[in-house]
């Protein structure tokens, strides 16, 4: 049984996962959608490499760190970026 609050909700299907698995969720095509999710992508992968700097990153200085590392928002960028396109020909491919 589930909690009873604001986010859960009580189910009495028994294969409530399955519906969920299953369900249609429409895939938005909208460039200006995605370029906000590619900046909000690229502007949390350049914060996460230069103030946690895992991965023996944090050896150079912050102000190197400053310098080198903006360079992976933007190629993290570029490639979402172009990767729309071939998905909006994908899905339309598969709509027909």
């Amino acid at each position: 049984m589930l909690i009873q609050s604001g986010f859960f909700i009580p189910c009495r299907c028994k294969n409530f996962h399955l519906l969920a698995i299953h369900a249609n969720f429409p895939l938005n095509i909208s460039y200006k959608y995605h370029t906000i999710i590619a900046l909000v992508i690229s502007l949390w992968l350049v914060l996460f490499l230069v103030l946690i700097a895992p991965f023996y990153i944090a050896e150079p200085k912050f102000s190197v760190r400053l310098e080198i590392l903006p360079i992976y928002g933007i190629v993290s960028f570029v490639v979402y970026m172009s990767l729309i396109p071939i998905q909006n020909w994908t899905f339309k491919q598969f709509e027909k």
